[in-house]
């Protein structure tokens, strides 16, 4: 807070030197399981999130089933290092497979996943 005496227009002295520094910044929360939806409207369930730009990555850390979903789908990507970073979109692009059915497919696998009381 600027000193009283200091004139309207000139910024206040800097801070003397050994004065006490602001505290730290809080930290972010961790997301819910679920966004909030419109104003009004109930929050979003998480497994509705997932969509063409979800990343093999998030899914494989999220939903540790999704392992054996990637292979039923005949989908290796869980095991490249590098296509771990890629989005389902481009998963199905490189696999030369429809997107719809591979983003059904994990909607389903998260569904069940919190039906179970496995979700957080």
């Amino acid at each position: 807070m600027p000193d009283s005496s200091t004139p309207p227009g000139r910024p206040a002295d800097p801070p003397e030197e050994g004065a006490a520094s602001p505290p730290p910044p809080v930290p972010t929360p961790a997301p819910p399981a679920s966004q909030p939806g419109p104003q009004g409207q109930p929050p979003i369930p998480d497994w509705e999130l997932i969509g063409p730009e979800t990343l093999v990555l998030d899914l494989i850390e999220k939903y540790p089933e999704s392992e054996s979903l990637f292979r039923e789908l005949g989908l290796h990507c869980w095991e490249c290092e590098v296509a771990i970073q890629d989005p389902l979109r481009e998963v199905a692009r490189l696999h030369e497979k429809p997107l719809a059915p591979i983003v059904a497919a994990f909607r389903e696998m998260a569904k069940r996943h919190f039906s179970a009381g496995s979700g957080a």
